[in-house]
């Protein structure tokens, strides 16, 4: 799922993706916690995240959504 993720990203972004591996409080801890289900978090640029000021980059919303659903698609195997 990384990899496949990370190809995408790239392909979108022109560059290598920057991972992090971190404890968070984000709707996707439900899936991980309590449902089991590995997660990956793939969201736009911006600054001040979870802090007071929060902005999104709105150039970068078409970009990290078609690496979204890249991702969705290969792991389905339609593409």
């Amino acid at each position: 799922m990384v990899k496949t993720a990370r190809r995408n990203l790239k392909a979108e972004l022109g560059q290598e993706a920057k991972l992090a591996l971190a404890r968070s409080v984000a709707d996707t801890n439900h899936l991980a916690v309590h449902g089991g289900v590995s997660t990956i978090i793939m969201g736009p640029s911006g600054g001040n995240t979870c802090e007071a000021n929060e902005w999104v980059d709105t150039e970068s919303l078409p970009k990290i959504t078609r690496a979204i659903v890249k991702t969705v698609l290969d792991l389905l195997g339609t593409i």
